[in-house]
Parts: C-alpha cells; sequence; structure tokens
C-alpha cells in the first residue's frame, strides 16, 4: 500500500492508531476533497510542526489550519491536534506545511504530511506525555499509509526548514528529534513507547545580567513607529518575542502581567508601576534602562 494522491484511508489509519487511547479523531467537513492543486501528493514521510497561536483554548488555530493565512492558502497542515484529546482531520492531499527544505531525499509539500499541534510555541507552555503520545501516534498512521513505514522518514520542521523555522519547541522534546522518532518507530515496531521525561519547567529568572538590549539606545517598547508598515505597538523590529521575554520576565517577578507579545495597554501601565518603583522615569515605555533594571533589580 501507498498513497498517490488523496490520501482516504487518513481517517481511518488514525482511528486505528488513537482510539486504543482514547483519543477522539473528527473529521473536519470537506477534508477528503481538500489540498492544494499544484502538485500531486506522493507522500514519503512526515514534519511536525506547532501552530505558534494562542495560549488559551484548544483549538484557537484550527480555522487557520484550514484556510490559511492572507499570505498562504490553506489547507496548513493535513492534520490538527488540539490540547485536549482530539485530533482533527483537515486535509487528504498537498498542504501548504512544509515549505523550503528537505529531509531525507524529500522536498516539497507534496512529499510530507504534515501535523500542526496546537501549541504557543514557547517552552513555558507544558507539553506533557500525552500529548505527545498523541502526536506520536499521528505520525505513525501517516507512516502506516505508505509502502515500507520508516520512523527515519519522519522529521520536525526545524531539521527540515532552510528558512530558519524552529518549530517544533525542540526543549520540549524529551530525547530531541532523534527521541521524537525513536518513539514513533517503537509504535511501528508493535511497541508502546515508553513515557518521556517530563521536561523541567523553565526556572524564574533570577538577578543578573539582563540579555542585550535588541534595538538602538532611543527605540523603545511601546513607542509608536514612524514606520506605518510596522507592526502596531513596536518601536524599530516587529518581533513579538522581545516583548514576550520582557513580560515573562515581569511575570516571573511577580507582576501581574499577560505574556502575548503584544505591548499595549496592559503592559504600558506595569511598566509605569515598574519604573516608578524603581526611581526611572515612569513613562510606560520599556527602554535600555528600564529593561535592564527588569533583570537587575530585586525579584518582588
Amino acid at each position: 500500500m501507498a498513497v498517490y494522491g488523496p490520501d482516504l484511508d487518513l481517517a481511518n489509519r488514525l482511528r486505528t492508531w488513537l482510539n486504543p487511547v482514547g483519543v477522539q479523531v473528527v473529521e473536519i467537513d470537506g477534508w477528503q476533497s481538500r489540498g492544494r492543486t499544484y502538485a500531486t501528493f506522493d507522500p514519503y514521510g512526515s514534519v511536525n510542526h506547532h501552530t505558534a497561536g494562542p495560549r488559551t483554548g484548544v483549538a484557537p488555530s484550527l480555522g487557520i489550519c484550514i484556510n490559511g493565512r492572507p499570505d498562504l492558502p490553506g489547507p496548513l497542515c493535513n492534520v490538527h491536534q488540539q490540547r485536549d484529546d482530539v485530533v482533527n482531520v483537515v486535509a487528504a492531499g498537498v498542504a501548504n506545511h512544509a515549505g523550503k527544505g528537505s529531509w531525507q531525499g524529500m522536498s516539497g509539500n507534496q512529499s510530507v504530511f504534515g501535523l500542526e499541534v496546537e501549541h504557543c510555541g514557547y517552552p513555558d507552555e507544558p507539553f506533557d506525555a500525552r500529548r505527545l503520545d498523541i502526536s506520536y501516534r499521528v505520525h505513525a498512521a501517516f507512516l502506516s499509509g505508505l509502502g515500507t513505514p520508516n520512523a527515519v522518514m519522519q522529521c520536525q520542521h526545524f531539521e527540515w526548514s532552510t528558512e530558519g523555522k524552529i518549530d517544533f519547541c525542540e526543549p520540549l522534546l524529551p530525547g530531541g528529534a532523534a527521541g521524537f522518532r525513536a518513539n514513533v518507530a517503537t509504535l511501528l515496531g508493535g511497541g508502546t513507547p515508553a513515557p518521556g521525561p517530563t521536561p523541567p519547567p523553565t526556572p524564574p529568572p533570577s538577578p543578573g545580567s539582563a540579555p542585550p538590549w535588541p534595538y538602538p539606545a532611543d527605540n523603545y517598547l511601546g513607542q509608536p513607529s514612524p514606520d506605518p508598515a510596522c507592526h502596531s505597538g513596536f518601536y524599530g523590529d516587529p518581533d513579538t518575542s522581545v516583548v514576550r521575554l520582557w513580560q515573562t520576565q515581569m511575570a516571573n517577578r511577580g507582576w501581574n502581567i499577560g505574556v502575548d507579545g503584544m505591548y499595549g495597554p496592559q503592559s504600558t501601565d506595569i511598566c509605569r508601576q515598574f519604573q516608578q518603583e524603581k526611581g526611572l522615569a515612569a513613562d510606560g515605555l520599556c527602554g535600555p534602562q528600564t529593561w535592564g533594571a527588569t533583570w537587575t533589580a530585586p525579584i518582588t
């Protein structure tokens, strides 16, 4: 048996692997005919991804996985894994998920299945053994539809991509990408993966040296950008990870701040309170001085 063209058996294989462990398989309407038409689906392996979506909700990224984004038409995966015990069958055909890159001689979206796991992409969101086991089983279902199932044909997106795509979040994979493949191989061989060690939580930052300020000295988080093409709420580089890093540090120090990567009114207000407490200019904008104080000041 091998897949060539729409994989109409995918839902059945998913149930074979997931029903025994109590995971529901949901067929999204139209999945059998959903897929890109620029190439014939001819998969030899599979790629693991995370959605990099919101931190809350069981399936906040499902709609995007089905329908795509303004810059990338859907589907964006073949299967979507929710935060609970549910797996969604999204597309039987080619999905726009892998992008530029290769693995074991495969290249192009038509050559690989794609799993999108609902996860924010940062190591402070837990990814426990149960969710890992579901992911292993989805990839086993993918590969078991091929002529010669072989776990070596499964990879993480950070192994595939030549564009610097980092997902899945490597610190959350016990044994790394090789450990993930080993567990898929155990399933394909008829065994049951041993629960991997739970990765230790990211420790709260302690006072010390701050990470380098990533912008010019006169740029601030929260200062409107003069460039209308720039992401709203940032000055200069529209990199939400910088805001998220600062918010995480503040939250770990006991401040009631949302960690969402957006420097909005709440971040401005918390920043102003922090500046007042530390004797800094209380403008509510995080610049080099405030950034440094966030790490070197005693934890509240």
